[in-house]
């Protein structure tokens, strides 16, 4: 018996499966899947206190501490969703990329939901449109998307094609996404505090400006990169986020109304000026 492997052609040679680059004469290794979910979880936890961080910067101007992040990472959520992923690693061995993915991001989506409503008010806050428990879970779902597309991408991995675009793409999309996030808050933090409506600080202003323009700015970079990576699906996503990022901007402007057109008084015409020593004034 020979050890050389058989190099099949013409129709028995088989077709390259997208989710590995394996052997002809072997399936894809038992670890694949879980490394798929190592990767996805790593990057999701990266992206979630990196976007924790700039989330911060733009909300405050300061740079958060250790301290802070340590508690981010403790928090139930995270540790839920990473249990949650840690569960999954043990149990899977050939199951497929994007159920992996699906489920990542359903968990974080499921986690998040009823770890805002815990926190924004309980049961109740689960209404009609759970708007407070959205925007909490945004944060952990969004690093979850991110994460997933990481680990599909290492999964089916091809030595032959480049990744860098699809990383370069990737970072502007969390950025983008990220700044995007933050406008809901920062016109919260102006138009509905304990003490009534404030008018904006010209920081607070160029603020706005600064995560309106970054995040529209990101996520149009990252649907470019996406589109010379041939990634076309992220160029989807990317796209997508592009709309809502320009409608949270829109939404939530800094001032008010500064997309609104001001009427303006109309000019007096014919008018008569009078002075109160000329003596032609109505009433004497």
């Amino acid at each position: 018996m020979s050890d050389a492997t058989p190099h099949p052609t013409g129709d028995s040679a088989p077709a390259m499966d997208e989710l590995t680059v394996a052997a002809p004469s072997e399936a894809a290794p038992q670890g694949t899947a879980r490394t798929q979910v190592v990767v996805t979880l790593g990057v999701g936890l990266a992206t979630f206190v990196a976007g924790s961080m700039l989330h911060a910067f733009i909300a405050t101007g300061e740079v958060i501490g250790v301290a802070t992040i340590a508690g981010y990472l403790l928090s139930p959520a995270i540790l839920a969703w990473l249990v949650a992923l840690l569960v999954l690693a043990t149990l899977v061995r050939r199951m497929a990329a994007t159920a992996i993915a699906w489920f990542a991001i359903g968990a974080a989506a499921l986690i998040g939901l009823v770890g805002g409503a815990l926190v924004t008010g309980g049961a109740f806050a689960l209404g009609p449109v759970p708007i407070l428990p959205i925007w909490y879970a945004s944060g952990l779902t969004g690093a979850a998307i991110v994460g997933a597309l990481a680990g599909i991408v290492y999964r089916r991995r091809d030595p032959r094609r480049r990744t860098g675009w699809f990383a370069a793409a990737l970072v502007c999309l969390a950025a983008g996404a990220t700044l995007a996030l933050a406008l809901p808050m920062l016109s919260f933090s102006v138009y509905f505090s304990l003490d009534g409506p404030q008018m904006p600080t010209v920081d607070e202003i160029h603020r706005y400006e600064f995560a309106a323009l970054g995040s529209l700015s990101l996520l149009a970079v990252a649907a470019v990169l996406a589109l010379i990576g041939r990634r076309r699906g992220m160029a989807a996503l990317a796209g997508a986020a592009l709309v809502l990022a320009l409608g949270a901007a829109l939404a939530f402007p800094i001032p008010q109304g500064r997309f609104t057109p001001h009427e303006q008084a109309p000019a007096l015409e014919n008018t008569h000026v009078c002075f109160g020593t000329s003596g032609d004034c109505p009433g004497g």
